[in-house]
């Protein structure tokens, strides 16, 4: 199967560093802030998922930074609007980026590659888990 853009391009290694570290600081903002500031969590999640993935495809597409931005921006919206909208499947996908998260940084503790089945399982078991705020919801 051919793919429309190249799969070895090094643009997802940039757009994996700006979602780490937009999780962290979102990760921070759950800890002191708590369920008052829920749904503005699952939109910043959103917002990153969907604009990482349709900037990635713009790019791959197009191979121009501008019009990858500009689809990055209108993924990122579109990706807050249903993380919002779809609430329980918000926490769901919220569940699923912790453990799939955490088994990544384990591996990069241990300093190897990660096994696809065992960051698919660690997703489905992050996203299986009850959270907190499933209770208030």
């Amino acid at each position: 199967m051919d793919l429309p853009f190249d799969a070895n391009l090094d643009l997802p290694h940039k757009y994996l560093n700006l979602v780490m570290g937009i999780s962290v600081i979102v990760g921070l903002l759950k800890c002191f802030y708590g369920y008052r500031i829920f749904k503005v969590i699952l939109a910043l999640t959103g917002f990153t998922i969907g604009a990482v993935l349709a900037g990635a495809i713009g790019y791959g597409i197009t191979q121009e930074a501008g019009q990858a931005a500009m689809a990055s921006l209108v993924g990122g919206l579109i990706g807050a609007l249903l993380m919002v909208a779809l609430h329980y499947l918000g926490v769901f996908l919220l569940g699923a980026l912790v453990g799939g998260g955490l088994g990544y940084l384990l591996y990069a503790f241990g300093d190897s590659s990660p096994e696809t089945a065992v960051l698919l399982t660690l997703a489905v078991l992050g996203a299986s888990s009850p959270s907190p705020s499933e209770n208030s919801c």
